[in-house]
């Protein structure tokens, strides 16, 4: 089963104290309760959860309480990852060129993943744009903090704008999410 990752636009940013991040989204019902310790540390979803992410197709099967044959991955749940320093993390192993924000060109080849601030130049438009805000077209990401929502199938599952806005409140930047 796949996640559906948040991560803010500002790859460098953590929140300062964890107690108001998870109060804020246990208050907004996005969250709920802590996982039990048989699973991987996380919490249920909150009283909220399906309005916060929009699930697409006719019939998304969606399993919210896990079962006592689930295992991490197979039941929805939110976990909180965060890195020393920014990561990327993509959907799969055959990542596709990232394009340019401003003219939307494709890459013709990989960029230096190693710092995400470095400027790559984009050859249509010349315009310098740091590795972290290229255009992955949501199956990438480059951040030192991860929200994660298992158990949801790739593109199914899409962060309401409240969820965001509640997310950018909380970290003064914007926030994105992908597939993995």
């Amino acid at each position: 089963m796949a996640s559906v990752l948040l991560h803010p636009a500002d790859p460098s940013w953590v929140p300062a104290d964890n107690p108001p991040l998870i109060e804020t989204l246990q208050e907004s019902g996005f969250i709920g309760s802590v996982l039990p310790e048989r699973y991987q540390k996380g919490y249920y979803t909150g009283s909220s959860f399906i309005s916060q992410i929009n699930f697409l197709g006719c019939a998304p099967n969606i399993q919210l309480i896990p079962d006592e044959k689930s295992v991490d991955g197979e039941f929805c749940a939110i976990r909180f990852h965060c890195h020393d320093s920014p990561v990327f993390m993509h959907t799969t192993s055959q990542l596709p060129m990232p394009r340019c924000p401003d003219c939307r060109a494709r890459f013709s080849s990989l960029p230096d993943m190693s710092n995400p601030d470095v400027a790559v130049p984009c050859l249509k438009c010349q315009r310098h744009t740091p590795v972290h805000s290229l255009v992955w077209r949501q199956m990438a990401g480059y951040a030192r903090f991860f929200v994660e929502v298992t158990g949801v199938y790739p593109q199914e599952a899409l962060p309401t704008p409240g969820l965001l806005k509640t997310l950018t409140t909380l970290s003064n930047c914007d926030w994105r999410y992908f597939y993995r």
